[in-house]
């Protein structure tokens, strides 16, 4: 008789390929979580910070962030420093294991929804390395974005800039024709004339 062992498959996220991103999903006592997995030589080669906490563990601390708008589809990863709050510690289980992994509860999504009621393995997802040291990752299939969550803000208009203000012209002054003196005497005006020159005299005063 001959058998062949059957070895028990490791379905841990930590034993996933290197060079691979892997979102899956499963159901925890404080309900519905999803699994992300970060291949190690990703990590190595996004260029983050790996912090040692001892001979068997390693962690990296990220902020996760959901893309909404014309970024549906994407998560982006940011790497963080370990004091800052909303800061996802992704660690390595174990020594010799090949991802770093965390789990983000599902409820903490503001703007994708889980298509499926079953738990889903990890699935492999594509991602692209920032120059920034920022990461974006495909959201997979089963998370279903809900443009109904996220409304963009409507663009304020630039206000207009204010007219300039025309200089206001000064009144010419009213030219007052007086007859010659041709004979070097005083210059003799009638009523009517008298009038005529000081209502001229007068708006040229205003």
């Amino acid at each position: 008789m001959a058998f062949v062992r059957l070895h028990k498959s490791r379905t841990g996220g930590s034993q996933i390929p290197r060079d691979e991103l892997r979102i899956g999903t499963t159901r925890q006592a404080n309900g519905r979580t999803i699994s992300i997995s970060l291949g190690r030589d990703i990590v190595e080669q996004s260029g983050w910070e790996v912090i040692q906490v001892n001979e068997n563990r390693q962690v990296i601390f990220l902020m996760l962030d959901e893309g909404v708008g014309d970024d549906a589809g994407f998560f982006l990863f940011t790497p963080a420093d370990k004091n800052e709050r909303d800061a996802y510690m992704f660690g390595s289980e174990r020594k010799g294991s090949n991802a770093y992994v965390n789990t983000v509860l599902a409820q903490k999504l503001k703007h994708y929804v889980l298509n499926p009621e079953e738990n889903v393995p990890p699935v492999m997802v594509e991602y692209s390395i920032e120059k920034d040291k920022t990461m974006l990752v495909a959201v997979p299939d089963f998370l279903r974005y809900n443009p109904q969550s996220y409304k963009e803000e409507e663009k304020k208009p630039e206000p207009k800039p204010e007219p300039k203000r025309k200089e206001e012209a000064r009144p010419r002054p009213t030219l007052v024709t007086v007859p010659e003196d041709r004979d070097g005497d005083e210059i003799h005006l009638n009523r009517q004339q008298r009038r005529k020159l000081a209502s001229r005299v007068a708006s040229a005063l205003r």
